[in-house]
């Protein structure tokens, strides 16, 4: 398994055990051992334009995940993009160390093929969230 993390912001960030969390998982979710993931942790401006070119979304947005394309069987596989600032705006009273964390397991799992796009599979997810963060 292959994981790195690129700093964008400029900023300094809350640490967060990201490794410790993204094998955690990766062996819950049985992923094999080629699974490669980039976090990149980036910008307002940035992630607005990933948004509205990839997720034809209107501006910006706390997190987006994008599978990997030569991993259609949802190994795990692909690239989470992460915006602190975006974050700390829409919670502000959150931890943002929390709010980091959790929003990256929400991506892991949606490389895992997850989707929240029923009641039923947005309960299923969080679970799992939380399950995963606890």
């Amino acid at each position: 398994m292959e994981f790195r993390v690129i700093n964008e912001t400029g900023q300094r960030l809350p640490a967060v055990q990201w490794a410790r969390l993204f094998r955690r998982v990766q062996r819950g979710e049985r992923a094999g051992s080629t699974t490669s993931v980039a976090l990149v942790l980036t910008t307002p401006q940035r992630i607005g334009t990933l948004n509205r070119k990839y997720h034809h979304g209107s501006g910006s947005t706390d997190v987006l995940a994008f599978p990997a394309p030569a991993h259609q069987s949802l190994d795990g596989s692909g690239d989470i993009i992460i915006c602190p600032a975006v974050l700390h705006q829409r919670f502000p009273r959150e931890s943002l160390p929390a709010l980091l964390r959790h929003r990256f397991v929400h991506a892991l799992l949606h490389l895992h093929g997850y989707q929240h796009s029923t009641d039923r599979a947005a309960k299923r997810m969080e679970a799992c969230t939380q399950s995963y963060l606890t």
